[in-house]
């Protein structure tokens, strides 16, 4: 990573997060259709919680700037190449999280399997709403464990040769599309992304641009697809015309519903809950008790039956709408101040740290801020990822103590 020290670094959380921000905003207000649009002033919270989110990464810059020895729990144990017993014990570390991604990617699969079992997904969309919260939730290892192992080992495995990691990768990508996920591919997609640019070698604008390019037009047609097989090629063209647009262009139309939905959902809440807020930490709960027993309503079943909505479907509310639906205004400011202020901590932590620590910070970050992005649409609702982001954390603390204990054992031994 020293090597982009002069270079402007485009993943950097003030500048990537802003502008797919704005871009999404924007579009989403573009009249393209003759459904409802939401009216100019919805920009004005859109862009407080830019705001607010923007002076929470320059906070986080200078708290770790100006007290570096805040970070977090302990100091970044630094790991020079003249430190034997570090360097053993760093090896140690990453080969137990190799493992580790293994044993994820393995639950992935078998979970993945147990799905495939009654039905492929892809085949018929209608089946995911069936299937199971807990088995859903481990298939998420597929893509969470390739991401940790391409972090804290894919580049050794290079070394000896790709026909393997390109193998897995693969197998992972076909089971990804048997079970019809769309964001899980992009959140793949975005990690790997990551791992290149900060482990191999920089990713320029352009080639930002066109990876950006590509997974909008892949997720357009994917989703695409997805109604296709729900409808039929009649009945969505038929929808198409009766939102006013051509047919020819019903496989962009997608990508429109996409960026519209979110600032009309957040538009519509508006109406219906005062700025100071209606459900006081309610909402953000439901994440939680949608995994337990008996009849729980997760956050977009309670958008859409606040909306009215049918309920074969369900609702998402945008970045920002969580924090309004709980706290207002006031949720909205320190929602987004606290995403940027653990964003850009993990950002700033990763540029100090070294080795084995550094790829596992670097994991975090690129999973927390592949998250947010796709959160700016979707809204960060599932319990999945607040356990993957837990996990992750945790896993990061082991290394950090594990070099720890290896710092200290050699300068009780050595000196220091």
């Amino acid at each position: 990573m020293n090597r982009q020290a002069r270079q402007l670094d485009w993943f950097s959380p003030v500048i990537l997060f802003p502008l797919v921000y704005i871009g999404y905003v924007l579009l989403g207000m573009l009249p393209m259709s003759n459904l409802w649009y939401p009216p100019a002033s919805v920009l004005l919270v859109f862009g407080m919680g830019l705001v607010f989110y923007l002076a929470g990464a320059l906070l986080a810059s200078r708290i770790l700037r100006d007290a570096p020895s805040l970070l977090f729990y302990e100091k970044i144990v630094r790991v020079n190449a003249s430190d034997q017993p570090l360097k053993e014990r760093e090896e140690k570390a990453a080969q137990r999280l190799r493992w580790l991604s293994y044993l994820i990617i393995g639950l992935g699969f078998l979970a993945s399997l147990l799905v495939i079992r009654s039905g492929i997904p892809i085949l018929n969309p209608d089946n995911r709403g069936n299937i199971n919260a807990a088995v859903k939730m481990l298939t998420e290892g597929l893509w969470f464990g390739l991401g940790l192992y391409f972090f804290v080992g894919a580049s050794r495995r290079l070394e000896r040769g790709w026909r393997a990691l390109f193998l897995m990768t693969g197998m992972i990508v076909l089971f990804l599309v048997l079970l019809a996920y769309r964001t899980p591919l992009i959140y793949l997609a975005f990690i790997l992304l990551l791992w290149w640019h900060y482990q191999h070698r920089p990713v320029t604008a352009v080639q930002l641009g066109f990876f950006g390019l590509l997974v909008v037009l892949s997720g357009t047609l994917f989703s695409y697809l997805r109604q296709i097989l729900i409808y039929g090629v009649n009945g969505w063209n038929d929808y198409v015309m009766r939102i006013g647009i051509d047919p020819a262009w019903s496989w962009l139309v997608p990508f429109h519903l996409v960026t519209r939905e979110g600032v009309s959902v957040f538009q519509m809440l508006a109406y219906l809950i005062p700025p100071s807020g209606g459900m006081f930490g309610q909402f953000h709960l439901s994440a939680f008790l949608s995994a337990m027993p008996g009849e729980q309503f997760s956050p977009r079943r309670i958008v859409t039956n606040l909306l009215g909505n049918r309920p074969q479907v369900t609702t998402t509310p945008s970045l920002i709408g969580p924090f309004y639906v709980d706290f207002g205004l006031i949720g909205v400011a320190v929602g987004m101040l606290l995403l940027g202020l653990v964003l850009g901590s993990l950002y700033i932590l990763m540029k100090k740290a070294r080795g084995i620590e550094q790829q596992v910070i670097g994991f975090l970050y690129a999973f927390l801020l592949g998250m947010s992005l796709i959160g700016i649409h979707t809204g960060i609702l599932d319990i999945s990822t607040f356990l993957m982001l837990v996990f992750g954390y945790l896993v990061w603390r082991f290394v950090a103590v594990w070099l720890s204990l290896a710092n200290r054992s050699r300068k009780e031994e050595f000196g220091p």
